[in-house]
């Protein structure tokens, strides 16, 4: 899981992923790490703070290309879409229905469909 993120930027065909994904893959570990704790500590906070941060994101956005802003958020998407793949649900379900509904609020927080 730590090198998806620079995977799919690489795939993005965006100079903006591809750079704050660079910046990011030294850190990749420590980063996951200090995700999973503030998940662990409390799950719903944890999800209010996605949307809000796809909201500023999505507002800061504006200011760059929409092409730009678009490859951003696929891979945001893409990266949190992997990370809910990343282990097995009860029942063999790759998503659950709670990872499926942050993932939808992540996108409608963006303004987006993707």
């Amino acid at each position: 899981m730590l090198t998806e993120p620079a995977t799919l930027a690489a795939s993005s065909g965006s100079d903006l992923v591809n750079a704050l994904s660079g910046e990011m893959q030294p850190r990749a570990k420590e980063l996951v790490k200090q995700q999973q704790s503030l998940f662990k500590q409390n799950q719903q906070g944890y999800r209010s703070k996605i949307i809000e941060a796809c909201k500023a994101a999505a507002a800061i956005l504006t200011k760059i290309t929409p092409a730009e802003a678009t490859a951003y958020k696929k891979w945001v998407l893409a990266v949190g879409q992997k990370e809910a793949e990343a282990a097995k649900e009860s029942g063999g379900v790759a998503v659950n229905e709670a990872e499926k509904a942050v993932l939808s609020d992540a996108s409608a927080a963006f303004g987006t469909n993707l």
